[in-house]
């Protein structure tokens, strides 16, 4: 570097843009959008900034050719740059200092240097009068040194980028050793090379989160996703976006799912796949998604461990409208903790519910399982969601033909299968969300005796016992009194019993009485700051605004970090009243997916017992344990008389 690098306008740019700390993995990119317009405004070019991804900024900049109508040329740089470990540098990474006419930083050869260059050459033209036959535009992306995904991936996205035409671009690339610029082309071709590095470590070969990607091979390819921390010195192997059948597309749009074809090379698998087209229930809004949606998530703990670990299937829940299986809904920090590998079906129950009808899916799972080397009596499969009979037009196929309580009571659920089922505590406001008119509700309940008399006994009862079910129920909820605002917790109760509690104890009765099933019974009980589903619901402001309801999918929260929540559900503290109850739900889960049993020994405090038509078990998950017989004694009898007398289809 020449001596006169202190009044070197360039020079001290680069210094300058190399000082500014845009390091990862918690990058803030103010610092770099002020410093890039100030130097646009002292080029004298226009600037835009798109925020594609929140707080991952892309800023433009144009010089405008004398024919705009032409492709554009793209020179592409990133402001982030790798984690520094100060202690290995000689030289303060972020001092850009001048020793023996080199310059030490952090950035200096990826790739700030090239954006200074970048830079300086539109400058230097246009101080020269030069103008260019084509537009040329300058961006700088945010977070290229973690792959990009929030960054120029979801940038190329949009019609901003389609807008800026471009016909060629030119990105990464070094600091040349002379004033020429050069400029390489790279064809992709197969050229096998050993590669010995002596000396200490790099950041290429340290692990850190985003920087290196974990390979596994399954029968399908190869796939490559990546190693992060669990937040509780442990790691996290995911894999993402892996297709269990070929895109529903085409000629095969509405037909059973077709395994999928195998692929060459390494997959990419540090994405989530696409997201179904569905109605958001909360937002109102319409979500953008695709029919190629038929993926899933895979998480664990150890890739080679030791032992098999027990495998957990997750299907999420939203009645087949709605939902997403993926990490940022349901992230398995909580549960990867207790060494159990999960995997997460994509978007679509619908495709799912069509694959079950071509292909068992415990094959599915099986043909996967060896990323997490699974055995193959410990893999376990969460649904949240029923079935129902499908009527007969000709010689159609049909998956269901009974209904599922006949089909229940005369074949149960196979034979040593263990069941783990149960209900929240205030099942019922998922029946009063945003959206329902409340008022409307309990004008039709003084009304109309019929509205608390549920679906199944509508359809199978005459109209005179409707209306004396009607009047049994009220009177049970809400005395002598109407429906009102004032006792609106009463008709809360009602929904809850009616559409969740009962028929979890329907379930549990009818299998105890064929007794070939270990079946465990729980009320959720659960209060803490995770309690947000109400919030969710927009509820909060008609109903109990100071009580703390465990509302359906109140549960969810202590079994999965939903990140999705963060803003209303800020980090949970070390020792607190919520992680202690996060490390006892998420025990009985993984014990429950380990033994067939949640309670093996007596670390937890308590024996949970299987349910039994004797004794009646279950257990009470709040911040405390407490094993009891007969959850909510006189309710639930209330409703198994009625169902006994008017439908006994529905009795136990």
């Amino acid at each position: 570097m020449s001596a006169d690098y202190a009044t070197n306008p360039a020079l001290n740019t680069l210094r300058d843009y190399l000082r500014i700390r845009s390091v990862h993995p918690n990058v803030n990119y103010d610092e770099c959008l002020t410093f890039l317009r100030g130097q646009a405004a002292a080029i004298g070019l226009p600037v835009q900034v798109f925020e594609v991804v929140p707080k991952k900024p892309v800023l433009v900049m144009t010089w405008e050719g004398l024919q705009p109508d032409l492709p554009s040329i793209l020179l592409n740089s990133h402001m982030d740059v790798v984690p520094v470990f100060e202690k290995s540098w000689k030289h303060p990474p972020f001092a850009a200092e001048i020793v023996d006419g080199v310059i030490y930083g952090r950035g200096v050869q990826d790739m700030k240097s090239v954006a200074v260059q970048y830079l300086e050459a539109v400058r230097r033209l246009k101080n020269k009068g030069i103008r260019l036959k084509r537009t040329v535009h300058l961006s700088f992306v945010p977070d290229e040194e973690v792959g990009g995904a929030k960054g120029m991936a979801e940038f190329v996205k949009t019609d901003h980028y389609k807008n800026l035409r471009v016909g060629f671009a030119l990105d990464e690339g070094i600091a040349c050793a002379t004033e020429e610029y050069q400029v390489f082309n790279g064809e992709r071709t197969i050229w096998h090379l050993n590669v010995v590095c002596p000396g200490k470590s790099g950041h290429g070969s340290l692990l850190l989160p985003d920087t290196c990607g974990e390979k596994v091979r399954i029968s399908d390819g190869v796939l490559e996703g990546k190693v992060t921390n669990n937040g509780h010195k442990g790691k996290i192997y995911s894999f993402r976006g892996i297709p269990y059948a070929q895109p529903p597309l085409g000629d095969l749009r509405f037909k059973a799912p077709q395994p999928v074809k195998p692929w060459n090379g390494v997959r990419d698998a540090k994405k989530l796949g696409n997201e179904c087209y569905q109605y958001n229930i909360f937002s109102k809004t319409l979500n953008q998604g695709s029919e190629d949606c038929l993926y899933i998530n895979v998480f664990s703990p150890n890739l080679k461990p030791t032992n098999p670990l027990p495998v957990m299937v997750w299907i999420h829940g939203g009645g087949f409208t709605c939902g997403s299986g993926t990490d940022e809904s349901y992230g398995p920090d909580y549960l990867i903790r207790h060494d159990t590998p999960k995997t997460y079906p994509e978007k679509d129950e619908k495709e799912i519910y069509e694959f079950f009808k071509a292909l068992r899916f415990e094959t599915l799972v099986k043909k996967h399982i060896t990323v997490t080397y699974a055995e193959t009596n410990k893999e376990l499969l969460f649904v949240p969601f029923s079935i129902v009979v499908e009527k007969q037009f000709g010689d159609n196929e049909r998956f269901m033909v009974a209904e599922p309580i006949e089909v229940l009571r005369n074949c149960g659920i196979h034979d040593g299968v263990d069941v783990m089922e149960g209900y929240t505590e205030d099942e019922g406001v998922v029946f009063l969300t945003a959206g329902k008119d409340v008022y409307k509700m309990i004008s039709q309940a003084n009304k109309y005796p019929e509205f608390l008399v549920p679906k199944t006994m509508s359809i199978y009862c005459p109209l005179i016992d409707q209306m004396e079910v009607g009047k049994m129920i009220k009177q049970f909820y809400f005395k002598d009194e109407e429906v009102s605002m004032d006792n609106l917790y009463n008709l809360l109760k009602y929904f809850g019993a009616e559409s969740f509690k009962y028929p979890t104890i329907l379930f549990q009765k009818i299998c105890a009485k064929r007794g070939k099933n270990n079946i465990f019974l729980y009320k959720f009980t659960c209060k803490s700051e995770l309690n947000v589903f109400k919030h969710i619901m927009g509820v909060e402001d008609f109903i109990l605004r100071d009580k703390t309801l465990v509302s359906h999918g109140d549960d969810l929260p202590y079994i999965f970090h939903i990140k999705l929540l963060t803003d209303i559900n800020p980090k949970i503290a070390t020792n607190s009243r919520a992680l202690k109850m996060i490390d006892q739900v998420t025990k009985l889960w993984t014990n429950f997916a380990k033994y067939g049993n949640p309670t093996p020994d007596e670390s937890l405090g308590v024996i949970w017992k299987p349910y039994t038509l004797e004794g009646q078990d279950f257990l009470d998950i709040g911040e405390n344990l407490v094993a009891g017989t007969r959850p909510d004694k006189d309710e639930l009898e209330f409703w198994e008389r009625i169902y006994t007398k008017y439908c006994p289809k529905y009795a136990p």
